[in-house]
């Protein structure tokens, strides 16, 4: 019977479903003098962990400086987002001086008569005058292009911060696997 309760009860702290009962009634079979040898892993296991609960958790003295850099480094982080923003208003902005120049100079001109009494000329000029204000366009935003750059250099740094925080994370679980092996090794001294 205590085998099969032992697997039961295994199988639900290993999904993660058991309760605080069925995790202390575990740790007592997994205690017993009269327990299989099939079941010294998960014995070390739990008795490790045990350990470890009753362990404190050191808390740095500068958590709090830590927290609030990282959260400042966070809130600079969105002025890309900005810049993007500044960067699509510019071009609204200059799209709508564009128009409102075609407005004024259409509105000035001589009783809505055309200045240029040849079509072709006409044409040749407007293409003329559009390409000017192109080729000024691109000059104008062309340094723009050196900060994508530097945008997409920076991007291997988050994947790294990432990583930072991963192996972080992991050190916990090695912690528990230091002390499973040390328990393994005392029990096997004996």
């Amino acid at each position: 019977m205590t085998t099969k309760e032992i697997k039961a009860l295994l199988q639900r702290y290993y999904e993660g479903t058991s309760t605080e009962d069925e995790v202390s009634r575990l740790g007592i079979l997994l205690n017993r003098d009269d327990i299989s040898k099939e079941w010294e892993e998960e014995r070390t296991y739990f008795n490790v962990l045990n350990e470890l609960q009753h362990e404190e958790v050191s808390v740095p003295s500068d958590l709090k400086q830590q927290v609030t850099e990282r959260l400042q480094y966070k809130q600079t982080s969105h002025s890309g987002q900005r810049f993007r923003l500044l960067y699509f208003l510019s071009g609204a902005a200059a799209v709508l001086l564009i128009m409102l120049s075609a407005l004024w100079w259409l509105k000035s001109g001589k009783n809505g008569r055309d200045t240029f009494s040849d079509p072709k000329l006409a044409y040749a000029e407007t293409q003329q005058a559009i390409n000017l204000v192109a080729y000024y366009f691109g000059e104008g935003t062309r340094p723009l292009q050196k900060i994508e750059k530097f945008k997409e250099a920076v991007k291997p740094l988050q994947t790294l911060q990432e990583i930072e925080s991963a192996e972080k994370k992991l050190g916990y679980f090695a912690k528990i696997n230091e002390g499973y092996q040390t328990a393994k090794k005392v029990l096997k001294g004996k």
